[in-house]
């Protein structure tokens, strides 16, 4: 843990402070916009349009991001113990749903293919999502809960954790996440396009759904919202099940119906 990558203290006294999270999530966002706009390029989209697009996606995206943030924090154990998390609270997942919209709306304005574009762009934002993580494990926050496994983090006395695990080690589920985001990167970037657009797209921000899922078992700062799960829980089954819906609408164009295949064999 390093929340702060720069801290030093002025003449006057005033303590000058650089936040490890912020720093890593401002490079997380340079990285994965620098990274989209170059494969944007594939499509033929001039940097000028990348550009609007991206910043219509990251505005309403961090708006998202925020919000969902704000509303997801009134279940967390850190509030429950009357403990205060130093870091703004951010829901990637939040941030994506919302950022889409500025996403699909610029695309649509200028004319270009969408699903083809979010294609090309989805492994960008797990890249970033990657390196945001990063900064999480750096900052402190999204930690996990109690384990017996050797790669267990013992958080600092001044840690909020300490309020509700003690000084026992705990899952580093930042780590977990930055782990999945990186694979899911590699794949959406190296794997060669999908049957037909949006595939990659559905098909990658199910994989992570689904890993979010597992991974929301080992958290230690979200406290249950519905019954035993967690808002984030429940919003990670909502989305893979509207994911595992739009994967088979891009199969279901793709594949010929049995009546029109024999249709076309009788032709």
């Amino acid at each position: 843990m390093h929340p702060y990558l720069i801290q030093f203290e002025l003449a006057s006294g005033t303590l000058v402070s650089l936040p490890s999270f912020g720093a890593m999530v401002l490079f997380s966002i340079i990285l994965a916009a620098a990274f989209s706009l170059r494969r944007l390029q594939r499509l033929g989209i001039d940097f000028i349009s990348g550009v609007a697009v991206l910043c219509f996606a990251v505005a309403l995206g961090f708006l998202g991001a925020a919000l969902t943030g704000g509303f997801f924090s009134q279940f967390d154990h850190v509030r429950s113990a009357g403990c205060s998390m130093e870091d703004f609270t951010l829901v990637w997942q939040g941030g994506v749903i919302v950022g889409l919209i500025g996403a699909v709306g610029m695309l649509r304005y200028l004319e270009h293919p969408i699903l083809a574009a979010l294609d090309l762009v989805i492994p960008a934002l797990f890249l970033g999502l990657a390196v945001g993580r990063l900064g999480c494990l750096m900052g402190g926050c999204c930690f996990g809960a109690p384990t017996e496994q050797p790669w267990g983090l013992v958080y600092p006395a001044t840690h909020v954790s300490r309020a509700l695990y003690g000084a026992q080690p705990l899952h580093p589920t930042p780590l977990y996440s930055a782990i999945l985001a990186i694979l899911l990167f590699l794949g959406g970037g190296l794997l060669p396009k999908g049957p037909k657009p949006g595939v990659v797209f559905f098909g990658s921000l199910l994989v992570y759904s689904v890993g979010r899922l597992g991974i929301e078992v080992f958290r230690g700062d979200h406290g249950a919202a519905v019954g035993v799960f967690t808002v984030q829980q429940l919003l990670s089954v909502l989305l893979v099940l509207l994911l595992a819906l739009a994967l088979a609408w891009r199969f279901r164009v793709v594949l010929p119906l049995p009546e029109q295949s024999q249709k076309a064999n009788h032709e």
